[in-house]
Order: C-alpha cells, then structure tokens, then sequence
C-alpha cells in the first residue's frame, strides 16, 4: 500500500496508459480545495509509491473532473465551470460553457473534449487552438447533473468505413443517455433504476450469449448500488439494466428472511457493529425488534459495542 495526503479531499482522479497497466506512470488527482496534483508512481520491488510532482492552485471550487486527451494532454473540470487543460508545465483556462459547474469530462481523441455539466448539458470543445464550444445536447440533455461519461471505442464497418462515435453519459436523474458524438441526433435514453448516478465507466470485453459484444457499461448510484448493461458490436446498450445491490442489501434480506438461521443472522449483527453507517444501525434496529431471543441478544450488544446512541428509541421499545 502506497498513500500520500495531499491536504484535501480528493474529488476527481485520472490516471496514465502505464498506470492503467499497472507499471510506473503519472496520476492526476483533483482536490476539493481548487488545486490540481500531478503525481507520480513507481514501482520499487514490486512496492508502489507515490510522490508529488507539481501543485496547481487553480480554483475556490473543487476540481471534479479529470481526463488524459491521447496526445499526453490532462484537462480538469471544476466547479466554476473552468476547464483547465494542462500539457506539460503549461496550463490554461477553456470555458465550455453551461451552468452547475464541470461535473464529467472525457475526451474524444481528435483535440476535443466533452464535458458534462452541472445543467444537465453536453457540451463539446477544442482543448487547443480556438474552444469553438457546442452544446451537444440541446433541448434532450439531463434532468440533472451529468455525473458520468464514457466513450465508445472507434469501430468499422464491413468496407473498413469508420463509423460515427458512441458517447455515454449518466445524470443525477438516473437516466443513462446513448450519443453520436457528431450530428444533433437525439440520444437513446434508458432509466437504470438505481436512483441518482454516480459514475459511469465502459470495461471493454467479450460479454456471455452477446455475439461480438464491445463489453459492459458500468454505472455506480448514491443508493449503494451498482448497474451493469451490456454493448452490442454496433455499440448499443443490449438488454435491460443488472442492478447488485450493496452489502447492506443483502444483509436486509437475510435478516427479514423467516427462514435464515440464526447462526446467520447473528453474524450479520456481528458485521453490523463494525459498520458506521447510519444503515447498519437502522438493521441492528431492526434485528432488536423482529429477530429471535438470541439475535435480538446479539444485536444489543452490538449497540454497546459500536456505541449507537441513536439506537436508544429501539432499546427503550425492546
């Protein structure tokens, strides 16, 4: 285990091809202080750590959004609404556009980025040379915050035509959005059923029963829940929405289930007591009203021992 503080939460973080293989390389991490960190990661005897390169203090606003643009250029997002594109030592200020703030930011490869906001929009920009800002989304952007976007990879037709590229986004308002990254074509749009999301990522691989699938999106929400929807080879999403629920899911199920064991119910109050969630003392809540004489033991003593004092209401009723 490597850690380095950097003196304030951390709000975004990208990191470089030779980081994502797993080798020495560079991470960018944006902090919710205003300052961009540049740091770096080696690899000493199979032993990672982490050193600072260079501090830029850029914004009162968190920095919320970080991407690596293919020709070694990071552009950042924040929350007053500055894209701030670093190559090198140098760094310069790009406005996309749009309210709420930077929430997501990706970039296409081809010197432009897309960027999500705070409004709910889209937009798309020239990291060098002139901006020439456009809002993509027009009238068919989020209900909410774009919290998430991921691009689809480059693909071809049977002539070896290169075809129109796929952008992903995910909002606030639980909505997964489709895109052509070109053309004012309106997107496809899928509930996921998860509540507010998150994040989005595209993990790319074969998908099982999916013929020539590009891979999987992955989409985490505020609810403890985490969605999975394959991608067909045009790059489509395929199929209905997977959501996994948390831990805590499972534990709730368990602990209403008539016909789990005690054995397993006590241990799950056991788990409990080492949880701070406000959720695992609602369950141990739960267990102390509804669960057999020796859950019902388990679970008061779990109270004690993670001193839940708002669990006072339940031990008074119990």
């Amino acid at each position: 285990l490597a850690e380095l503080s950097l003196g304030s939460s951390i709000r975004a973080l990208a990191v470089d091809a030779a980081v994502a293989r797993g080798d020495a390389g560079t991470i960018v991490a944006g902090t919710a202080n205003g300052a961009i960190h540049v740091l770096s990661l080696a690899i000493k005897s199979g032993t990672p750590a982490l050193a600072s390169v260079t501090k830029h203090a850029v914004s009162d606003g968190p920095i919320q959004a970080i991407a690596l643009d293919p020709a070694g250029v990071w552009v950042c997002g924040g929350a007053d609404g500055q894209l701030r594109v670093l190559q090198g030592d140098k760094l310069r200020a790009v406005s996309p556009g749009g309210d709420g703030g930077i929430r997501a930011v990706a970039c296409v490869g081809d010197g432009r980025a897309v960027v999500g906001c705070g409004d709910g929009s889209v937009r798309l920009c020239f990291i060098v040379g002139d901006v020439e800002a456009h809002d993509r989304s027009g009238d068919h952007g989020h209900q909410a915050a774009v919290t998430g976007l991921a691009l689809g990879p480059t693909i071809v037709d049977d002539a070896g035509r290169e075809q129109p590229r796929r952008l992903f986004s995910v909002g606030e308002d639980g909505a997964l959005k489709c895109w052509f990254v070109d053309g004012a074509r309106r997107p496809k749009t899928i509930e996921l059923g998860i509540g507010p999301a998150t994040a989005l990522a595209l993990a790319l691989g074969p998908v099982p029963k999916l013929e020539k699938a590009v891979g999987r999106l992955w989409i985490a929400g505020t609810n403890r829940k985490v969605c999975a929807l394959a991608v067909d080879a045009e790059v489509e999403p395929s199929g209905t929405p997977i959501a996994i629920g948390g831990l805590l899911d499972g534990y709730e199920a368990s602990l209403r289930d008539a016909k789990a064991a005690v054995k397993v119910k006590m241990e799950i109050v056991n788990q409990l007591s080492d949880l701070a969630e406000d959720e695992a003392r609602l369950l141990l809540d739960y267990a102390l009203g509804n669960g057999p004489p020796e859950v019902r033991v388990a679970a008061t003593q779990a109270m004690v021992r993670s001193q839940r004092r708002a669990s006072r209401p339940a031990l008074r009723a119990a």
